[in-house]
């Protein structure tokens, strides 16, 4: 099995892509054993160039390869039982929903150099709707599993709900303490 990723700036190590790494925790859960290739685009196979656009992670396994990060995890929770990930269908669905659009907005709000026009507002706002999405779910009575809080202290046992959680929390937290970090020095 080869995980082929996108590389730090070295254009050798694990690079900072939040969807290879939650591929990489689901993986480190189910305590499977792979290769790890951070490709540059000089570096990337012509058959995931041609058949996969280039796209990454890209995990391949026999013969199969698979590049969407929740395809990939529910073709390894699906083909290598245990530990068993799925959890509940509904948490995990609306888990998706959730995290959908998370990752691009904060992106665009970390990226952005504020200048105080209309466009700082935009992307402040359309980040913060995908946090009050997150919160809102993350404090649903009706959801099953841990809470956000234990979480970050027990992963001794995760479903892919938790596990999709967890690296949106982790982003978050990183992005807001460079945010902080920044606002310190100027």
């Amino acid at each position: 099995m080869t995980l082929y990723l996108k590389p730090a700036e070295d254009g050798k190590s694990v690079g900072d892509c939040p969807f290879a790494h939650f591929v990489r925790m689901v993986l480190a859960e189910k305590g499977l054993e792979y290769e790890l290739v951070p490709s540059t685009q000089e570096a990337k196979p012509q058959w995931l160039i041609e058949d996969y656009g280039g796209k990454m992670p890209a995990l391949r396994h026999r013969k199969e390869c698979y590049v969407d990060s929740e395809v990939i995890a529910q073709y390894l929770d699906f083909f290598f039982k245990e530990p068993e990930l799925s959890g509940s269908s509904v948490d995990t669905t609306k888990a998706t929903e959730v995290v959908d659009g998370f990752f691009p907005a904060m992106a665009k709000f970390v990226k952005h150099n504020p200048n105080g026009d209309d466009e700082d507002k935009e992307k402040q706002v359309a980040l913060e709707e995908k946090l009050l999405n997150l919160e809102t779910q993350l404090s649903s009575e009706t959801r099953s599993g841990k809470s956000a809080l234990v979480l970050f202290y027990d992963t001794s046992s995760c479903d892919l709900y938790e596990v999709l959680v967890i690296r949106v929390l982790y982003f978050a937290f990183l992005c807001l303490y460079l945010i902080a970090f920044a606002n310190l020095m100027y």
